[in-house]
């Protein structure tokens, strides 16, 4: 029987994200700068967004978007057990306690179905955890957090360009975080990124990212500030760095449902577990008549 390799992770990167990298370079703008703020612009207007902040790495954004959202000490969230440690770290970090839900045995998500027997009056939100790209079932989420006057918070480190019947994951989502490590299907080296349409969490997010102070280098240098900066928050900083977007924008137009063959990434993945399927008639979750309409990402 042929054995088909999966890699972890292959990174292609062309000669003009190269170039771009070396150019930030020579400008100086090795920390945030414009070209974060291009970067930035660009992904809120990709999937639909006011606001977006690039941030270190998703680690970071998690605590930050939890910060902003002044989640804290007493407070719990629910989330998947089946995740990467950061997701957990960033809870710690702030306070909050994780509270776990046990997954679906399919798509390998938190089993909306058991969410609500774990909340109580200290359950403050949902952290989602798109596993492999594979959306969780948003529809049930967004109508249970708005029926508990939850948050739905989105980890979607993997799922970038995953979408929930047609509609990218994040828009069902109060705030959610991207990743751009070198593992994932859209990246920067390192760093990440948090997208919201709510103007107060997201000032409040940015404003932590920077030490609390009241404006980073490049709005001081856009709109001339002399003298002393306001740090209104004592906080940790957490902004991306400005040689990172380059090679993210080399992967940002390219990412589609298709992979470099034409074909849609759920066919990949059937043909490759197919040997599998066949041997233990199971079943993927991307064949689950509940998901028509997803698309998975190629992560």
């Amino acid at each position: 029987m042929k054995i088909n390799k999966i890699p972890l992770y292959d990174v292609q990167i062309s000669k003009e994200a190269i170039r771009e990298v070396t150019a930030t370079l020579k400008s100086g703008w090795l920390s945030t700068g414009p070209k974060v703020a291009r970067f930035e612009k660009e992904i809120s207007k990709k999937f639909g967004f006011k606001y977006a902040a690039g941030v270190s790495s998703a680690s970071q954004g998690l605590e930050l978007m939890l910060s902003a959202h002044q989640i804290g000490p007493g407070d719990e969230i629910i989330t998947s057990p089946y995740t990467f440690v950061s997701t957990i770290e960033a809870i710690h970090s702030v306070g909050a306690k994780p509270v776990f839900v046990d997954i679906d045995p399919y798509s390998l998500n938190i089993n909306s179905d058991l969410i609500r027997a774990k909340i109580n009056d200290r359950t403050m939100a949902i952290i989602t955890v798109d596993v492999g790209g594979f959306p969780c079932d948003y529809q049930k989420l967004k109508k249970l957090a708005q029926d508990e006057g939850l948050l739905l918070l989105g980890d979607a480190a993997h799922s970038i360009s995953s979408k929930y019947k047609a509609k990218p994951i994040f828009k069902y989502c109060d705030a959610s975080v991207l990743s751009f490590h070198a593992t994932k299907n859209l990246i920067c080296g390192e760093g990440g990124m948090v997208l919201s349409d709510n103007k107060k969490i997201m000032e409040r997010l940015q404003l932590l990212a920077r030490h609390g102070i009241s404006a980073g280098a490049l709005q001081r240098k856009r709109i001339k500030i002399t003298g002393n900066m306001m740090s209104l928050l004592p906080v940790t900083k957490q902004p991306c760095r400005n040689f990172m977007p380059p090679s993210g924008w080399d992967s940002l137009n390219p990412m589609t449902k298709k992979n470099k063959n034409g074909k849609s990434w759920p066919d990949v993945i059937l043909k490759i577990f197919q040997p599998l399927i066949n041997i233990w008639n199971c079943r993927l979750p991307i064949n689950m008549p509940s998901m028509a309409g997803t698309c998975l990402s190629p992560n």
